[in-house]
């Protein structure tokens, strides 16, 4: 069996596996929202990054694009997080 012909096959059981995982990992996270295990607002915050990238590719269309453009913001709103902290502290409020 020629191994470039397993190629296609393995790259289906990966994908198969990865989205199997998100949606173990989706049951699990709205199972622990239910049981009160789990705020609404983390909950939220979690999902906050993949709604952003969802809503850029849909309005774009262009999804490399939508990526990009969500890990830059994430990447800016982490860098003001981390400045606001520093100004609190500094300033003592």
């Amino acid at each position: 069996m020629d191994p470039s012909s397993l190629i296609p096959i393995l790259i289906t059981i990966a994908v198969g596996l990865t989205g199997l995982g998100v949606v173990v990992m989706i049951a699990f996270g709205l199972k622990s929202l239910i049981d009160g295990r789990v705020s609404v607002l983390s909950s939220a915050l979690i999902g906050a990054p993949m709604l952003i990238g969802v809503g850029i590719g849909f309005s774009t269309g262009d999804w490399v694009f939508a990526a990009v453009t969500t890990l830059i913001i994430l990447v800016v709103a982490t860098i003001l997080v981390i400045l606001s902290g520093v100004v609190r502290s500094t300033l003592g409020l």
